[in-house]
């Protein structure tokens, strides 16, 4: 009888915690279909569709590009790893006015004549 109930309980906790990866690979598939990343069906299934749109992201954001969901790439989307949703407000890009002030332009040259264009230099070497 113990042996059913803890063989219950094992069944029972390793769905519990499938079903929580597919709500993660949902949500997943939701916020990379939101951002143009994925072009599949959201139906929480790891796919090869899947796993490309992951590294397309990775790719973009400058993330380690692996293809998996590694800790990195799930904050990247505003997901948490424990298979909640992502936050439904995304963070506000600031105004221009708190961005940094432009730095003023840079003469390369100072002593370059002004009343002539100047071209960088050509590399040597047999032509193409």
């Amino acid at each position: 009888m113990i042996m059913k109930i803890t063989t219950a309980a094992v069944i029972f906790m390793g769905s519990m915690m499938l079903m929580r990866a597919d709500q993660l690979v949902e949500s997943v598939q939701q916020a990379l279909k939101d951002e143009g990343f994925y072009y599949g069906e959201v139906n929480g299934d790891m796919n090869a569709n899947l796993t490309a749109a992951i590294r397309r992201y990775q790719i973009r954001n400058g993330l380690q590009v692996s293809g998996e969901l590694n800790d990195e790439t799930l904050r990247s989307l505003g997901i948490k790893s424990s298979g909640s949703s992502r936050p439904t407000t995304k963070p506000v890009s600031p105004t221009p006015a708190e961005t940094a002030p432009a730095a003023p332009p840079v003469q390369p040259f100072s002593n370059a004549p002004q009343d002539q264009q100047v071209f960088p230099s050509t590399p040597m070497g047999p032509a193409s």
